[in-house]
């Protein structure tokens, strides 16, 4: 029905996400990938690269619906973190994770 439909729609937290991929054994925890990251401005608006664009949340599916990332889709795994899909709808090893605020700790 409409209504279960308009449920699962959602919105992410407000703040700075910053994109990281896996570390290695050797000791490194994560690699930094500043340029994925993006802010979540308010209900249904990111920031990325100087500019702004549209999200939409639905169930756990989060792709980014205009603005300079459109068509990129995120797996949300928690209420904080994100991952990034392929164009299959895959994971890749990229993850976003919230921190507190928009624009973070920078």
């Amino acid at each position: 029905s409409a209504s279960a439909t308009t449920r699962d729609i959602g919105t992410l937290p407000i703040g700075h996400y910053t994109c990281a991929l896996p570390g290695n054994a050797q000791g490194t925890a994560s690699l930094l990938r500043p340029e994925n990251d993006f802010d979540v401005a308010n209900a249904s608006s990111y920031r990325a690269d100087g500019s702004g664009g549209s999200y939409l949340l639905k169930g756990d599916l989060l792709t980014l619906t205009s603005g300079p990332r459109r068509g990129q889709r995120y797996r949300k795994i928690s209420a904080n973190q994100l991952r990034l899909l392929d164009s299959t709808g895959a994971d890749t090893p990229l993850r976003c994770v919230r921190l507190t605020g928009p624009g973070g700790f920078r």
